[in-house]
């Protein structure tokens, strides 16, 4: 299964090949897995504003899937238009 916004020879972890089966809600180690990143990554990503997220009870982040990798998928083209000078 392609995610947009991985690179081509990255596929997703075997768990992942559903990404539907996942709960609606992630928590930063299923949004971690989802995106290939380190939780480390994602807590950057939270400070800085780049992706939104719920915070639960205990100060806890969740993450709707879908508008995660909505939002990465267009972060990352936005990062390849701005890398190749495209518009």
């Amino acid at each position: 299964m392609y995610i947009p916004g991985f690179n081509q020879g990255d596929p997703p972890p075997p768990e992942l090949d559903d990404l539907a089966g996942l709960p609606r809600l992630l928590t930063i180690d299923q949004a971690a897995r989802v995106l290939q990143r380190s939780k480390s990554t994602l807590y950057s990503y939270v400070s800085t504003g780049h992706i939104r997220h719920s915070v639960i009870r205990g100060g806890r982040l969740r993450f709707d899937r879908d508008q995660l990798i909505d939002e990465f998928w267009r972060a990352q083209q936005r990062a390849f238009r701005d890398r190749s000078g495209r518009s």
